[in-house]
């Protein structure tokens, strides 16, 4: 036995065992708790078998590639999909999903928003298990997409609009004929489609691969068509993640630990994180996310320290705002993410918000066509910003949109790549970038939003849910994971991921996130009450949408 297995906890070696006697495992593992150390001594402990290793972060990858024994391949789920298709597909180069956009208007004649919608139907597709185009399927993925419902309530509903789109023979031809281009390489190709188009073809694919088993990383946030690939591998399985740290429901994602019955196994034991941070992360667990196991915290007081620090922000624009406003020329970051990508929308917003100051037709040629279809529809800056808020649940292009009234983006966007120094222990990052990271000092940030007030607003006040049936669905395993409480929820991971990224000291400025660590299960509904809503009462019964039913 290697030295790795003789320091492993019983956790750990119970799940080895199993992976001996041939089960399919799916490990539920807390954060800091020795997740890869239990995969690369499974890899270690079996040297005559085959192993298949994905994950979705590049960056785990290179990492897992440095450390893991030679019998283990190592790849992203699009990146093993991407070379068994492109000799298939005889792709060159990937293209943009929105690049779709003028393609589709100009091949189908319909104008750029009902582009924008083909397109985002034909995504969905390629991202569920769904395997062909139906009318039955296409009303689905509508019926599933709040933005895909608007838009089509928008224009079912004028009497003067004659889009063919509304015709459904004509839209099911236009995403047979997407599809089709897009496999005859007619079109540009995108990483969704390939994806697809692997799900589609995978016991093909299989038959002519060597492995004997499949290890699957961060799986709490897959999606569904990479899910009905794993189904349908042979190989034995072994899916890890944490379930607690799914904050990717906006990307198609679902929980595939909870979805597939193989054996289950905990990991619980962190030897990152000290009590202090342990006992926040367990009270969010206990009282939010139906959790019956508990973190135990091993960090020892003699650890090794990193001497790294990270202020956690909620939102992208909060990171912008910072740099605009607090951060000195003097000081020195280091971002987490590119700053490009950062500031993407903010950038994109400044360009309007210039437009609308110049009428500089060269600006909108900039935008994205989804963008400038909505500027191009909009007469001014705060017509623009109301259609925005209004029509689009689009929270960092609404903040965005905040910002260029106060500050200038562009200003802010210079400011920090003067500033940014990869050489530099303190570090600035947004919740979602920051998972899989750890720090010795953690600032949580005060632009997360209240769970209570999204609540109230957007379910008693807006559905007219009742506080009774709030709570019926929120703590109900099954009931929470459906919309639109699957996205409360997402928002308190995220909150529980923000505070296990520290080791030792944690600075909770966030009200958001202190008003859930002070609220203990039996004073949820007690607390949702005293926020004093002022409610306006329904203007007949047909405006009352609070049965789970009619959700």
């Amino acid at each position: 036995m290697s030295n790795l297995f003789m320091n492993l906890t019983k956790e750990q070696k119970d799940i080895l065992k199993a992976f001996g006697k041939g089960w399919d495992i799916r490990i539920n593992a807390f954060a800091g708790s020795g997740k890869t150390t239990t995969l690369r001594t499974l890899v270690e402990e079996n040297p005559t078998k085959k192993f298949l290793v994905l994950s979705f972060n590049k960056s785990v990858v290179k990492e897992l590639s440095n450390t893991f024994p030679s019998n283990a391949e190592i790849r992203t789920t699009h990146g093993f999909a991407y070379n068994k298709t492109k000799g298939i597909l005889k792709f060159k180069q990937i293209s943009s999903d929105k690049s779709l956009i003028p393609v589709i208007s100009n091949k189908f004649d319909v104008n750029n928003e009902v582009s924008w919608f083909i397109l985002r139907i034909f995504l969905d597709w390629c991202n569920s298990d769904i395997n062909n185009i139906t009318l039955k399927s296409v009303l689905e993925l509508i019926k599933n997409n709040e933005q895909l419902s608007f838009f089509f309530k928008k224009y079912s509903k004028s009497e003067k609009d004659k889009e063919p789109i509304l015709k459904f023979s004509r839209l099911l031809e236009i995403l047979v004929s997407l599809n089709m281009n897009l496999q005859n390489n007619r079109f540009r190709m995108i990483h969704a489609y390939y994806l697809k188009y692997f799900q589609l073809y995978i016991k093909d694919f299989v038959s002519s691969m060597n492995y004997d088993a499949v290890l699957l990383d961060e799986w709490q946030d897959t999606n569904p068509v990479t899910l009905d690939i794993f189904k349908n591998i042979p190989w034995q399985k072994v899916i890890v993640g944490d379930t607690h740290q799914g904050i990717y429901g906006w990307r198609w994602a679902v929980n595939a630990l909870e979805q597939l019955e193989y054996n289950k196994f905990y990991i619980s034991t962190s030897f990152r994180i000290c009590e202090n941070i342990a006992s926040k992360a367990n009270f969010i667990l206990q009282n939010y996310n139906w959790e019956l196991e508990n973190i135990t915290a091993f960090y020892p007081s003699g650890g090794t320290p990193n001497n790294k620090s990270c202020i956690i922000f909620r939102s992208n624009s909060a990171i912008i705002k910072y740099v605009y406003f607090t951060l000195k020329n003097t000081d020195k970051v280091n971002f987490v993410r590119e700053i490009n990508a950062i500031f993407e929308v903010g950038l994109q917003v400044n360009k309007i918000y210039n437009y609308y100051l110049s009428w500089d037709e060269f600006l909108l040629d900039l935008l994205p066509p989804y963008l400038a279809v909505i500027v191009e529809e909009n007469s001014n800056w705060e017509s623009f910003k109301d259609y925005v808020s209004e029509n689009l649940e689009d929270r960092e292009l609404i903040s965005a949109c905040a910002l260029a009234d106060n500050m200038s983006i562009y200003g802010a966007f210079k400011k920090a790549i003067a500033l940014h120094d990869e050489t530099c222990s303190d570090y600035i990052s947004t919740a979602h970038t920051v998972k899989g990271l750890e720090f010795d000092r953690v600032i949580i940030e005060n632009d997360f939003r209240s769970v209570f007030d999204t609540i109230n607003t957007q379910l008693v006040k807006v559905r007219w849910w009742s506080f009774e049936e709030v709570e019926d669905i929120f703590f109900d395993p099954i009931k929470r994971t459906k919309s639109p409480i699957r996205e409360i929820v997402e928002e308190i991971n995220l909150m529980y991921v923000s505070i296990t990224r520290a080791i030792k000291e944690i600075n909770i400025k966030s009200t958001a996130i202190q008003e859930i660590l002070d609220t203990p299960k039996k004073d949820f509904i007690k607390h949702l009450k005293s926020r004093n809503i002022v409610l306006d009462p329904p203007k007949n019964s047909k405006n009352k949408t609070s049965t789970w039913k009619e959700k």
